[in-house]
């Protein structure tokens, strides 16, 4: 061992080299040296549109391709790459089902010695920032504490961690408005449900010059601003616990929350080459009691499967749970039709706080008594055949089967 230092009470930071002074600082300039520094930001809002697309009235192709998408599709192959069961403490996996569809989080037993549960999940939503990145904030903790709750967490026991990350706020005025707006969202909401940001980081310097193929030319090419939020949620054990995959023919299908015309930046616009204008928006008076009427209706055991409704909408739920479960459904749109007069509009939008539910037939009636007032329609029923069927005023919109729904959301690297 080599003594290279020494403690010292002058309250200097001193480094010497052959019995030379090279540095000779106050201990305050490790943190109060550098000046604070000073982003300017301006927002402007951006002109969106929404844009006028065809009413399709076979729609069963536009479902199928968007179940090819990459914030869609299977993360299958990324889940079996990785060791997700160290020490065999988990209750759900990132698959579910005999079909391994996507679970809406994770759940283990860090402690194996121990009763409690953590509930692990996220809420990320990119492309809502290039309509307006306040809502792409408060939908990404929405989103997380949505998927936590279809899981059977509890509302009151979810923390956060929040991942920050952009190009280089300096350089640009409007992107650091974005960064700004997408914070403020993001910490109303949190305030809001009561679920405090715990840890966090950033990376705020994600761009690069390229040479573009083309016309070579060098670009700089720019991340989108975003702020994952991860979510923690404590259980005291694992009875509520729920997975996404259908469980049993002859369960009837619930849509929990009401469905609106909130398809902007969604992955059925994006498919279109849209973005439209229409951002979903959280309320969070209007969430956190649905949110809460379904932890208690989760705890009476009378909940079969729950699949959280995000990116692609009902038709991506009802696609994933009958994957998961290798069953089929029945669909009708109708019941949950609040004037959009469109099939692709109810398929599609991702307006948040929404999920899909079943139950057996024999506590329909408790079912419903529990939800109360909350927005809660029965849509459909699971079936044995692996037929999957969607009706809009009584005309068939989407015909389709499990196998070959399971192959288009087939997930894989593209390069």
């Amino acid at each position: 061992a080599t003594k290279i230092a020494e403690f010292t009470d002058d309250g200097y930071y001193q480094i010497i080299d052959h019995d030379k002074t090279v540095a000779f600082l106050p201990m305050e300039f490790r943190t109060q040296g550098l000046p604070q520094m000073e982003i300017k930001a301006h927002w402007t809002p951006p002109e969106v549109y929404e844009p006028e697309l065809p009413e399709l009235a076979d729609l069963t192709q536009t479902a199928l391709d968007l179940l090819s998408r990459p914030n869609v599709q299977s993360f299958n192959w990324v889940s079996t790459r990785y060791d997700h069961e160290v020490r065999g403490g988990s209750f759900l996996k990132p698959l579910a089902g005999p079909g391994k569809g996507k679970n809406n989080a994770i759940a283990y037993r860090p402690v194996q010695t121990e009763k409690e549960i953590a509930i692990e999940s996220s809420g990320s939503n990119p492309w809502q920032g290039d309509i307006d990145s306040y809502h792409q904030g408060r939908n990404g903790v929405v989103d997380a504490i949505g998927r936590t709750v279809a899981a059977g967490g509890n509302l009151n026991q979810i923390t956060f961690n929040g991942n920050l990350t952009c190009p280089k706020l300096e350089k640009d005025e409007y992107i650091a408005a974005q960064v700004e707006r997408l914070i403020k969202g993001a910490s109303d909401a949190e305030l809001e449900f009561l679920t405090p940001r715990t840890s966090g980081k950033d990376s705020t310097s994600l761009e690069r010059k390229i040479r573009n193929s083309i016309t070579g030319e060098v670009e700089t090419v720019k991340a989108k601003p975003e702020l994952m939020m991860s979510s923690l949620c404590v259980m005291p054990d694992e009875s509520t616990i729920t997975s996404t995959d259908f469980k049993f023919a002859g369960d009837l299908i619930y849509m929990v929350g009401d469905t609106r015309d909130e398809l902007g930046a969604s992955e059925y616009y994006l498919m279109k080459g849209e973005t439209g204008a229409n951002v979903p928006k959280s309320d969070s008076n209007e969430l956190k009691p649905r949110y809460q009427t379904f932890v208690d209706t989760v705890k009476s055991g009378v909940v079969h499967s729950a699949q959280y409704l995000e990116k692609g909408g009902l038709w991506a739920g009802l696609a994933n749970s009958a994957i998961g479960g290798q069953l089929g459904a029945n669909i009708s749109l109708d019941n949950i039709d609040e004037n959009l007069g469109r099939a692709d509009k109810l398929l599609f939008s991702q307006s948040t706080g929404r999920m899909l539910v079943t139950i057996h037939p024999s506590n329909k009636e408790a079912f419903e008594n529990m939800m109360g007032d909350t927005y809660a329609r029965q849509i459909g029923v699971v079936t044995e055949e692996q037929d999957v069927k969607v009706l809009y005023k009584r005309n068939a919109v989407i015909e389709t089967v499990v196998d070959t729904m399971k192959f288009m959301n087939k997930g894989q690297i593209k390069v």
